[in-house]
């Protein structure tokens, strides 16, 4: 019985197979061959370049690709997959002539390097397909289009940064402001140095000072980043079919100069940023407009075709579009940065063995810190702001000893300099220098001297917390 079932699945799947070979369809002996109608606005077709360059056609030139084969039955005509395509703008026609021929008909709608790719795929059959590339060229007013748009397009990017520049600038003022303003001494405030700042600004910026924004800001406002980035494009030129660079034959000024260096001051720096890019988008200019003067110079000489298309170039500068995308630096980061660095480098912390005042049991031993109220309450309002919690920026701040006797900073009473406050790297937040307050005592006005040396528990106007993590004293 078993048998007689796979012999009949056998049978089934036999026939399947032999309905599906008398359902295929042979596209036999295929042949391409093409041809170029002069259809373009100059009405001729240019000579074909030398050596292995693609074969020039102009920009509305119709190319007619034709694939031949054995005639066909014309009901299995259905059963035959026609597709065209190209990495370019182009008008594309395709369909059937007669039983034994298929035409493709191309035409460019812009100049520069294009592909067109043919394909024919018969039910049951290989796939047969055929590629063609050329150089579109364009005639003097194509070629004068793409020269203004590419200018625009480079004006779009320049503009683009720059807005995201301000932007940025805008969210750390607030950020900053909004420090100074919690922090309320403005004494303070000003010990944070320019390189402390920037260094805060590169934790708010993704990538910080590794990425290409990071990068560019550590260059202080000098635009070498931006005009590199455009390099191409600053010597970029139309070629005429004869092979001439079109800029060559324009006249020019000269060339937009680079600015001053700007200052270490972290708006500055972030405002630099638009500033080269403007820059290096006024030098693309001048470079198009020598070729616009160009362009009536070889036409006065009886060009009509201009190979290139600067659209090409001016597209492939990505990095000012990549660093606006990036510049989402938030006030509430630079607010966050800013206190946690200032806790890192101004709050002490110690660890006293409480006494024992026969009302239940005590911890093993309580954490302590130099915290004014208005200080503590800054922070907790800061963090709160930022969406986390201010006794967690505060427990960030190091923690000299652990008990009597214990940690590198001794027991109260013996005067033993804090480890953490040795002029060690600064917070990771900062990317820069440390700054200038760190190794030693916290200057005046923060709360009274740090407890090295007291001798004893704190005093009582420094607040205790229940442990590490509690709420802070009231």
């Amino acid at each position: 019985m078993a048998r007689t079932r796979r012999a009949g699945r056998t049978l089934a799947r036999d026939k399947a197979e032999e309905a599906k070979k008398e359902d295929a369809v042979e596209l036999a002996g295929v042949q391409w061959e093409q041809a170029v109608s002069p259809t373009g606005p100059t009405g001729h077709v240019p000579a074909p370049a030398e050596g292995p360059s693609n074969e020039r056609i102009m920009n509305g030139d119709t190319v007619t690709l034709r694939a031949s084969f054995t005639p066909i039955d014309p009901a299995d005509q259905a059963k035959v997959t026609i597709d065209a395509g190209s990495d370019r703008e182009v008008e594309i026609q395709k369909g059937w002539q007669g039983t034994g021929q298929i035409d493709f008909k191309f035409k460019p709608l812009e100049p520069g390097n294009t592909t067109f790719t043919a394909r024919l795929q018969a039910e049951g059959g290989d796939e047969q397909h055929k590629e063609l590339s050329f150089t579109v060229m364009a005639d003097i007013t194509q070629a004068m289009i793409r020269l203004e748009q590419a200018e625009s397009m480079m004006d779009g990017k320049a503009n683009g940064l720059d807005a995201a520049a301000l932007g940025a600038a805008s969210q750390f003022k607030a950020g900053y402001e909004k420090f100074t303003a919690g922090l309320g001494t403005a004494k303070k405030a000003d010990e944070l140095t320019q390189d402390v700042l920037l260094g805060i600004l590169f934790a708010a910026i993704p990538g910080g000072i590794g990425g290409a924004i990071g990068r560019a800001l550590n260059d202080r406002g000098q635009p070498d980043w931006a005009v590199d980035a455009v390099k191409d494009l600053v010597k970029w030129s139309l070629r005429t079919a004869g092979g001439k660079l079109v800029a060559e034959l324009g006249k020019g000024g000269s060339p937009p100069s680079s600015p001053a260096a700007g200052t270490k001051d972290p708006l500055d720096v972030l405002l630099s940023l638009g500033r080269a890019a403007k820059l290096a988008s006024q030098q693309v200019k001048f470079q198009m407009a020598k070729n616009k003067s160009g362009l009536a110079a070889a036409q006065s000489m009886g060009e009509k075709a201009f190979e290139g298309n600067p659209m090409d170039a001016a597209a492939g500068v990505t990095v000012f579009d990549e660093m606006a995308s990036g510049l989402n630096v938030s006030s509430t980061s630079v607010l966050k940065n800013l206190w946690r660095d200032w806790i890192v480098t101004n709050v002490r912390r110690r660890s006293i063995t409480p006494v024992s005042n026969n009302e239940g049991p005590m911890p093993r031993f309580q954490i302590v810190d130099n915290l004014t109220a208005g200080q503590r309450s800054a922070i907790f309002k800061a963090a709160a702001e930022c969406g986390e919690e201010g006794q967690a920026w505060i427990d960030s701040a190091p923690l000299e000893g652990e008990g009597s006797g214990a940690g590198a900073g001794g027991a109260p009473g013996q005067g033993g300099a804090p480890a953490t406050a040795q002029g060690g790297a600064p917070s990771n937040a900062q990317g820069g220098a440390p700054p200038a307050a760190q190794g030693g005592a916290p200057p005046n006005g923060q709360g009274g001297a740090p407890p090295n040396g007291q001798g004893g528990a704190p005093p009582a106007a420094q607040p205790v917390s229940g442990g590490q993590g509690g709420a802070p004293a009231r």
